[in-house]
């Protein structure tokens, strides 16, 4: 089995054991929605606290996360850090896990809702594909997060049936994770596809400080759709990439023989 990174071919050997979608994540403003408002205000009462999709993944033994998750990430006061206490120790529980059983995360990219809740897991490396000189006084400053980092090599193995590849759009040093269980090719796109209602419009996610290209993010969103059987946003529900033979067919004909299956 092959996984293809434009004219880089990687064997495929391994598959995870067990991968769970540990919080789907939600957003504040879905495509076709307009920013603010009374809506936003109501999302915001219901729940709808803008954190990341959160991944587990047990391989070989080795139990890890992809993003981290904060809820309402603006908000550092001391209860809202008792609800993501709270929020993330309730969805490992309910899987049989705790926060000392996580030995490794990957963060897609440094928003505060996808690395927030890192400090929750002392014991764990936070991996991640590149990073802006900010990142580490950001994590051990405002986040204050003392995890060891360490930067892996895209398009390898990082744990078996696990790679990484750049995504850049959403920001300069996005990652997304290429995950192979049974026979399905997930990756977890982190914001390099935001939500279903995005990928559905081939449309970014705008509104971030740090966007880094338009044309890079959907180049981005492409080449996701392209290799994924199952897309995990970065905040929302999995979903099939339903737009994958479509853009096979618009690759030359040498090409298809090798994409991801």
């Amino acid at each position: 089995m092959k996984a293809v990174w434009g004219t880089n071919k990687v064997d495929i050997v391994n598959r995870v054991d067990k991968i769970l979608l540990l919080q789907p994540g939600s957003l504040s403003i879905e495509r076709g929605e307009q920013p603010g408002g009374a809506t936003a205000r109501v999302k915001k009462d219901m729940g709808v606290a803008g954190e990341s999709s959160v991944v587990l993944i047990e391989s070989n033994g080795r139990v890890v996360l992809i993003d981290t998750g904060f809820r309402n990430e603006m908000d550092m006061s001391s209860k809202n850090l008792e609800l993501n206490n709270r929020h993330v120790e309730a969805s490992l529980s309910v899987h049989g896990y705790s926060t000392k059983d996580v030995e490794e995360i990957f963060i897609t990219h440094w928003h505060h809702d996808h690395v927030g809740n890192a400090i929750l897991f002392p014991l764990a490396r936070l991996r991640y594909g590149s990073s802006p000189a900010m990142a580490p006084p950001m994590l051990s400053g405002f986040l204050g997060i003392k995890n060891p980092l360490e930067r892996l090599e895209p398009r390898t193995e990082w744990v078996p049936g696990v790679s990484v590849f750049p995504t850049p759009g959403h920001n300069e040093h996005h990652h997304s994770a290429l995950v192979h269980y049974k026979q399905t090719v997930i990756v977890v796109a982190g914001d390099a596809i935001v939500s279903q209602s995005y990928y559905d419009h081939d449309a970014v996610w705008p509104y971030n400080g740090d966007f880094y290209s338009e044309a890079k993010a959907i180049e981005s969103m492409r080449e996701i759709s392209r290799v994924a059987d199952l897309i995990i946003p970065g905040h929302g529900h999995p979903f099939q990439s339903y737009k994958k033979a479509t853009r096979r067919r618009e690759l030359p004909d040498e090409a298809d023989e090798t994409a991801c299956r």
